[in-house]
């Protein structure tokens, strides 16, 4: 199968890489194509020709975006296109920390509904000035109302642009038919629902209308949103195993699958990490599938992910990998 390595963003985790865990990466084909949303730090930037060089290039993008530079990175292996903007909370202030924008107060902390790091009033202004300058839009959003108002403005974003909500967490029932009627691509990353199950219902209640709406996966395929999944690295692990067998089992380790009612079956769960993946990133016409005149790179499992059993799918051994018709990696 082809795999894309997803949006990460964190290039300064790559850039700290020791031999042994490149080598680990190049056995997952997960440095075979990076498609990044954000700048790259100056000083981790890399040059040269080789495998995992890259030449950082900048332009000034139209002056109604702020002035702001877009700095890209190019080469064989990676390349950014995209504007990206933080509607609700990042990093530590995300829902574990009660920081995703909600219409209600959490479950466990009355009186906070979370941080807002754009004023959602220039929310709509920024993605359509953004949009107009011909840039994807892609923002990110956890909380239900950050994810409401984000695809209330997809909703006015030209499908063609394909407009990415990242992370998508937490959203309404009430909300749910703007995913079609947006055209939004659902950027969701599998194994935060298993990392996060253990306190979830903590923060949202359990058994309440918006925890039936968290890491809903399931309801934004029905409800006719493309999907595309990734890793969040180094959020959480890089490895598209995981994320995987969270995608079909949403079971955290040992435990009993949280939400199953939301689970995937195998087929679309590895087409949203592959095809889905490439769609997100205009890469559809060359990636994503086997298929001739496609971009060669292929990992080869030691066994058949869609027919082992589901507690094994971490575990499955990779006999090698083909990144741009050249081999790079070697099971023993």
């Amino acid at each position: 199968m082809s795999v894309r390595v997803d949006e990460s963003r964190h290039r300064a985790a790559l850039a700290q890489l020791d031999e042994a865990e490149v080598a680990l990466r190049r056995a997952l084909a997960l440095l075979a194509r990076a498609h990044p949303l954000e700048p790259p730090v100056p000083d981790q930037d890399r040059s040269g020709g080789g495998p995992g060089g890259v030449q950082r290039v900048q332009r000034p993008c139209d002056e109604q975006i702020g002035h702001r530079e877009t700095s890209g990175l190019v080469s064989r292996y990676m390349r950014g296109m995209d504007e990206r903007h933080h509607l609700d909370g990042r990093l530590l202030a995300a829902l574990g920390s009660r920081g995703a924008a909600m219409f209600d107060p959490y479950e466990d902390d009355p009186g906070n509904s979370g941080l807002w790091l754009l004023d959602p009033r220039e929310l709509e202004s920024r993605i359509l000035r953004v949009a107009a300058a011909g840039f994807q839009p892609s923002v990110h959003c956890i909380g239900d109302r950050a994810c409401a108002l984000v695809l209330e403005a997809f909703t006015k974003v030209p499908r063609t642009l394909r407009a990415r909500a990242e992370h998508l967490q937490v959203l309404r029932p009430r909300d749910v038919p703007l995913l079609k009627k947006s055209g939004a691509i659902a950027s969701m990353q599998p194994t935060h629902a298993t990392s996060d199950a253990a306190w979830a219902e903590d923060r949202l209640g359990h058994g309440t209308e918006r925890q039936r709406g968290a890491y809903a996966w399931r309801q934004a395929l029905d409800a006719g949103a493309a999907l595309a999944f990734g890793s969040d690295f180094p959020v959480e692990d890089i490895d598209p195993r995981a994320g995987l067998r969270a995608a079909v089992t949403r079971k955290p380790a040992a435990e009993p699958a949280w939400m199953p009612e939301q689970r995937l079956r195998r087929d679309e769960a590895l087409r949203a990490f592959t095809a889905g993946a490439a769609w997100a990133e205009f890469a559809e016409g060359r990636r994503g599938c086997i298929r001739e005149g496609f971009d060669d790179d292929l990992t080869v499992f030691g066994r058949d992910v869609m027919a082992v059993h589901v507690d094994e799918l971490c575990s499955v051994p990779i006999a090698a990998t083909v990144v741009g018709g050249r081999g790079v990696y070697a099971g023993a």
